[in-house]
């Protein structure tokens, strides 16, 4: 690892850096993962200026790592500059910092900008920075999704970025790429011999990627109202675990080649065009209630589960159905990816367990015989985003998104949520509690 960076975060008070960045970078420190000479610049609107950061990064740290007593030197790896997105006040005080800690760190400092802002903010952002008056080829942008609201909107905010900056310098976050049992999907694919001769389309019949809460949208209204389950959930992390089942075997020396292997995979995952085939391959639901919640439309058709079949054009696994399935509200709470052969099913599971189960099914029960040992984790957001901080200071890019990756997730679910919007798929409604049953199966 680099032994000098900077990392600005924009929108430094926000929930994403309160949940999951301050956890994270407090155990980088805590392993002493994180470079020798890092200084962390939060930029935000609201006044945490003197000591008022330091009371911020107490709650964050005791309500979501349990942490009595944070250890006195993290403060000192941060620097607040209050200022707002879009006026020139705040951009040059901020300049001021880190042009200081640029000229300590040395020629070879990286300066990493992390977007933990709303993305309407992307190319505003960008563009100032751009202006900063000091070296900016250690520049690395860390960008949140969604990264667009459809193919052609992820099009026109690529293009507007890269006025300013080059396809090497984005990193676009999809922190289920980030998760330790999704990262062991190739890893135990290709690294046993048994299973890698198994992983054949000749031998699977389903592949099934379900990402289930028992819980809400609760306080994100206007945000959830605005996607919906498919955008939110199915066109990133649902789709990027599909690449990695189908993937082809990667050279592990070449870590753009794994890259490479999963958009390939993406492209040849058929895009649903015709009436008939999203009518026969989709579903959408709304949970009772939804309407109720502040900043929803009152008529709002937004679904908040959703169920789709897909295929691959790929020769040889063009009739093995992968089902998505995502949602809120629903009977259970878990996280889970099932590979069925003709009699074995593989779990890989995400929540409440992080395991690998190798295990039996039939018509009416699925059953794990065989445990893999993994290690738990007792935060997985805080290893999730500990990983995409760590190798974005190291430059490791193959577990972040390129953007061939994200257009085709858009160009899948695009042709849905256009056949949605014309109600070729009607919008059914479910009790908070139950999983809505569907022909999709």
């Amino acid at each position: 690892m680099t032994n000098s960076s900077v990392l600005t975060i924009f929108g430094a008070t926000g929930d994403l850096v309160r949940k999951k960045i301050l956890p994270s970078l407090y155990s980088l420190y805590k392993s002493k993962e994180l470079p020798e000479n890092l200084k962390v610049v939060g930029y935000a609107r609201r006044d945490f200026t003197g000591d008022k950061y330091n009371k911020f990064i107490d709650e964050s740290l005791n309500k979501y790592l349990n942490i009595g007593t944070v250890d006195a030197k993290f403060y000192d790896l941060f620097e607040y500059v209050q200022g707002d997105l879009e006026e020139e006040a705040g951009y040059k005080k901020l300049e001021e910092v880190i042009k200081k800690y640029d000229t300590m760190c040395g020629e070879n400092c990286i300066k990493l900008f992390y977007f933990s802002i709303q993305p309407s903010f992307y190319e505003t952002v960008a563009s100032k920075i751009a202006e900063f008056e000091f070296n900016n080829n250690g520049y690395r942008l860390l960008i949140e999704k969604p990264y667009g609201h459809d193919e052609q909107s992820a099009k026109n905010l690529d293009s507007r970025i890269k006025q300013y900056f080059s396809e090497d310098q984005i990193y676009r976050i999809d922190h289920y790429l980030h998760k330790k049992i999704v990262r062991e999907i190739p890893e135990f694919r290709f690294g046993h011999s048994i299973i890698k001769s198994s992983w054949q389309p000749s031998e699977i019949k389903k592949i099934v990627i379900s990402t289930k809460e028992d819980f809400g949208v609760e306080d994100r209204g206007a945000f959830y109202d605005a996607l919906g389950t498919l955008r939110d959930v199915g066109q990133n992390h649902l789709l990027a675990i599909a690449s990695l089942i189908i993937m082809d075997e990667y050279d592990l020396n070449k870590p753009e080649d794994f890259l490479e292997k999963r958009t390939e995979a993406l492209k040849n995952i058929k895009i649903l065009e015709e009436d008939e085939e999203i009518k026969n391959n989709t579903f959408r639901a709304q949970y009772e209630g939804y309407l109720n919640i502040e900043n929803v439309e009152k008529d709002s058709k937004t679904e908040t589960y959703f169920k789709a079949r897909l295929f691959s054009s790929k020769e040889g696994w063009q009739e093995i159905p992968f089902i998505l399935d995502a949602g809120k509200k629903l009977d259970e709470h878990k996280n889970v990816v099932k590979v069925y052969f003709e009699t074995n099913v593989i779990f890989f599971e995400m929540y409440p367990n992080l395991e690998i189960c190798i295990g039996k099914y039939d018509e009416n029960s699925e059953q794990c015989l065989m445990k893999m040992d993994t290690e738990m984790s007792e935060h997985q957001y805080v290893e999730e985003y500990a990983s995409v901080i760590k190798e974005s200071i190291e430059g490791k890019r193959d577990y972040f998104v390129c953007i061939d990756e994200v257009l085709h997730q858009w160009k899948i679910v695009d042709a849905i949520v256009k056949a949605w919007h014309n109600n070729v798929v009607p919008l059914e409604t479910y009790k908070p509690g139950t999983t809505p049953e569907s022909n999709i199966n």
